[in-house]
Parts: C-alpha cells; sequence; structure tokens
C-alpha cells in the first residue's frame, strides 16, 4: 500500500531523526495526531522514551520502523516484512 499526503510527509522527516509530537506539529501542523496513529498501527513508526538531562524531563519520540523504512526508499525492490516485491498485500492492516 503506498503511503501519501501528510502521513508520507511525517514517515519522510522521521526517518531523518527521532522527532517529538510537539516538533512534528510545529512543522506541519496540528493535523499530525490521526496520521501518527495511522502509521503507527501499521507498524510504521513506533514511540520511544528518551530521558534529558535531568531525571524529571521524559520525552516521547517517534521513530521509524524496518517497515517504514521500506517506505521511505524511492523504489522498494522487496519488503522483507511479507515477503512481496512493491508491496500490495496490505500486511499489517488485519
Amino acid at each position: 500500500m503506498k503511503i501519501k499526503g501528510l502521513p508520507k510527509q511525517l514517515l519522510d522527516a522521521i526517518a531523518d531523526k527521532p522527532m517529538t509530537r510537539t516538533d512534528l506539529d510545529r512543522m506541519f501542523g496540528n493535523s499530525t495526531k490521526l496520521a501518527l496513529r495511522t502509521l503507527s498501527a501499521r507498524h510504521l513508526i513506533e514511540t520511544l522514551e528518551f530521558r534529558g538531562g535531568s531525571e524529571d524531563s521524559v520525552k516521547t519520540m517517534f521513530v521509524i520502523t524496518s517497515l517504514g523504512r521500506e517506505h521511505t526508499r524511492p523504489n522498494p525492490e522487496f519488503y522483507s516484512s511479507c515477503g512481496c516485491t512493491t508491496c500490495d498485500c496490505g500486511y499489517g492492516n488485519y
């Protein structure tokens, strides 16, 4: 399945470096919440907690998964998660 629009833009941004939702909201506006949930449900991104300098500061960062990284490549040849070449089976949407 092709990723288009805002979810694709978010995926590309997160592929460069892990980002917080606040950072993504600043870049793309407040409509990122639903798109991030969609990407997470499709196992293209996941959240990790990073501790800052003090013990009280914990940041939740969005990071790209290996399946998500396959969607950021221009022409993926082989999807290791489902075994398709140019995945169209809907793997992970069940």
